[in-house]
């Protein structure tokens, strides 16, 4: 069928920049200028709630450029979410779905989740991303998890544009 694309990618935590567990899967489907994707994970860490910013990467060179495709949340062990997006044209940018070499998810708490399908290596720390607005949290936070957000800080510092 012309203008139809659709595949499947598989999505893995990424700690400390190295590439962990698998952690679900992402279905993408093209059809009509409208791009769709469903994301599956599982084996996350439980929570309530927690949102998460999707990003798409285009390599450049060495690096690779990250453009917002949308919020989704993760909830309990398993998380379920779509999005649903333009083909062209993807956030008001001049790359298109077939110029995208993956996925980046990043969650509030540091969560790195990633995905790739142009057979290139994926490495989080070479994607550098559109800046993000710095929120101050007012809560009291356990040292342990205080030095785990320092460290994630720093290492999305680097990459950001």
């Amino acid at each position: 069928m012309p203008g139809y694309r659709r595949f499947i990618a598989y999505v893995y935590e990424y700690v400390q920049g190295k590439k962990g567990d698998g952690k679900g899967f992402i279905k993408v489907e093209a059809r009509n200028g409208i791009c769709r994707m469903s994301f599956k994970l599982r084996g996350i860490q439980g929570r309530d709630s927690a949102e998460v910013r999707v990003y798409g990467y285009v390599r450049e060179g060495n690096s690779a450029r990250g453009i917002f495709l949308g919020k989704g949340d993760l909830s309990g062990s398993q998380a379920e979410f779509d999005l649903e997006m333009g083909e062209e044209q993807i956030d008001g940018s001049s790359y298109s779905l077939s110029d995208l070499g993956g996925l980046l998810i990043l969650g509030k708490n540091g969560e790195i989740y990633a995905s790739g399908w142009d057979e290139q290596p994926v490495r989080p720390d070479m994607i550098m991303l559109p800046s993000l607005k710095i929120v101050v949290c007012q809560r009291k936070i356990p040292m342990k998890t205080r030095k785990q957000i320092r460290i994630q800080c720093r290492y999305l510092l680097r990459r950001m544009v």
